[in-house]
């Protein structure tokens, strides 16, 4: 999960245990988020590079060849457990010894990326600003634009459902991308006026349900299984039209964020918001973990708040 703010905290359920700067927490703006198969939790951030918990130790991460940004904007790990960076400057890749850069010898141009993920075939995309969605495949590089298909191409997000097929969030909605005969295609996915003129801030794949979206100004999106979509928002009683992370619980509660107005529970047909007086200390909640144990991280300023 990620904070705005002051560092991070976590909660064992009766206390809050704090990791600031004392702790070694230089830069107390987090943002990107994964977690390892040790079970170490590593951050993004946004002025101090790479973080990683383990256990209650905190560890500026550095290495002689690490990226010389230090703004990163996500994580992801591969199945190789090799780390992928998606920063101000471009897209990193630390194997264990060394980082790799991805530049224009590699076909990447170096421009903010927003959003990195690997899907179950091993596959790495990347959300790209201005430069539409980048797929890295073994040693090859793929990229496709709106002059491909592409809805916009300043992208977001992706998600790849349990079936492989992958959306891309941009700026102007929803599109499918697909690799077919070595060239990356896109198509736009109309769901709605209101839905395709959105900047789509993320994205979940829901196996029951269909595909969840945040969108910046129109709510809750659920593009369902059968072609419907559901919207909420703050007639529903959303506490914020702007809706960032997604991520669902051990009992299938969908929890989302709400930039500036904390954090959601979507449970049945109600919607439960937790703020400042529910005990969350920020409301600055910018992304939300799902470890492996099931139990969900939620970063909210100076806090992070552990939910079993």
């Amino acid at each position: 999960t990620t904070t705005f703010g002051g560092g991070i905290s976590r909660f064992d359920g009766r206390h809050f245990l704090n990791f600031g700067e004392t702790e070694g927490l230089t830069s107390n703006i987090t943002r990107g988020t994964v977690e390892d198969k040790k079970g170490r939790i590593w951050f993004g951030s946004l002025g101090g590079g790479v973080f990683m918990l383990d256990g209650h130790k905190m560890v500026n991460w550095y290495d002689s060849t690490m990226p010389s940004s230090k703004r990163i904007y996500s994580l992801a790990l591969d199945k190789n457990e090799h780390l992928w960076f998606a920063t101000d400057s471009g897209i990193y890749r630390f194997d264990g010894n060394k980082t790799h850069y991805y530049g224009i010898a590699q076909g990447v141009e170096p421009v903010p990326f927003m959003h990195v993920q690997c899907d179950a075939q091993g596959r790495v995309w990347a959300s790209g600003w201005q430069t539409g969605i980048y797929l890295f495949e073994g040693n090859k590089v793929y990229n496709v634009r709106r002059a491909g298909g592409l809805s916009a191409d300043t992208t977001m997000f992706t998600v790849t459902t349990a079936t492989g097929k992958t959306y891309a969030g941009t700026s102007l909605g929803i599109s499918e991308v697909w690799l077919e005969n070595g060239t990356l295609h896109a198509k736009k996915i109309p769901l709605n006026p209101k839905v395709d003129n959105q900047f789509i801030n993320g994205m979940l794949w829901d196996e029951k349900a269909g595909l969840w979206i945040g969108t910046n100004q129109a709510g809750l999106v659920l593009w369902r299984k059968d072609g419907s979509v559901m919207e909420k928002n703050m007639q529903h009683g959303l506490p914020g039209n702007n809706i960032y992370a997604l991520m669902m619980d051990r009992e299938q509660n969908l929890w989302m964020s709400s930039w500036g107005f904390g954090i959601s529970r979507y449970k049945g047909d109600a919607i439960l918001s937790y703020g400042k007086e529910a005990g969350l200390e920020d409301i600055l909640v910018n992304a939300v973990l799902k470890k492996k144990d099931g139990s969900l991280w939620i970063l909210a300023g100076a806090w992070l708040v552990v939910v079993p």
